[in-house]
């Protein structure tokens, strides 16, 4: 079943709100925890959004492997993918304006 371009940029809205509010929430952990304890959870993040990934490695496994037993919501996993790699970038942002806040002052 085809998408009209309305549910398209539904879609894709969806997503931007999401990276947008997913976004403020971690830049403002970023600003308000000193980098030394930002690190871990940092770290631990990291963890959770490997793990999140994994298990939609393993969900997408029978699809990739063109095997329709077991296959999952292509479009659920597909955004999935897309929100924790959006996640990844956010942290590694946050890191980075933390190092170089911390480093010019």
């Amino acid at each position: 079943m085809k998408q009209s371009g309305d549910e398209k940029l539904e879609v894709l809205l969806e997503l931007a709100q999401n990276y947008d509010r997913k976004y403020r929430q971690l830049a403002a952990m970023g600003r308000q925890t000193p980098l030394p304890k930002l690190l871990p959870g940092l770290l631990q993040q990291a963890e959770l959004l490997t793990d999140r990934v994994r298990a939609l490695q393993q969900q997408l496994a029978p699809v990739m492997a063109a095997n329709p037993e077991g296959a999952v919501d292509l479009g659920t996993a597909i955004k999935t993918l897309c929100e924790s790699f959006d996640e990844i970038l956010i942290l590694f942002h946050v890191l980075v304006e933390q190092s170089a806040g911390r480093q010019s002052a």
